[in-house]
């Protein structure tokens, strides 16, 4: 599940500069347009429902991306705190009587530590994917254009 997820993370790190490409090459058909209008105008047209191609399919790379990485962090979070509850469980008697292992403390601990795991892992992977796919991206077109 989380290669499934990385990879929408690599598509939506792919549509900025996929967008670039093709706005780009509207703006050219725009420049064009007192030459041969007719052409440019359908060009325009053809350049306008591929942008729309390309929010439509961000839109719903996006929604899958976010929706595997929420499964995924989940499962890391349930994860966490299990082992985290089983080592609780464990632990000597005399620790519990220690005033920073009370049961609110221990049941906060369980709840925001495994959250602060489940946003580091997740979401940080997540974005740092998709960032490297634009950066990487970027550059490629850069070089070749």
């Amino acid at each position: 599940m989380l290669i499934v997820g990385l990879l929408f993370s690599l598509g939506a790190g792919l549509v900025y500069p996929a967008f670039t490409i093709f706005f780009a090459k509207m703006l050219k058909t725009l420049f064009d347009f007192k030459l041969n209008p007719v052409q440019a105008r359908s060009d325009a047209n053809y350049y306008a429902l591929i942008f729309t191609f390309i929010a439509i399919c961000g839109f719903f790379i996006n929604i899958v991306n976010s929706s595997i990485f929420s499964i995924v962090g989940d499962k890391i979070t349930k994860k966490v705190r299990i082992e985290a509850f089983s080592k609780i469980v464990k632990m000597p008697i005399p620790w519990f009587d220690l005033p920073k292992n009370n049961g609110g403390q221990l049941t906060t601990k369980l709840a925001s530590d495994s959250l602060m795991v489940n946003g580091l892992t997740a979401t940080f992977i997540s974005i740092l994917i998709q960032n490297i796919a634009t950066l990487t991206a970027g550059l490629i077109i850069a070089l070749i254009f």
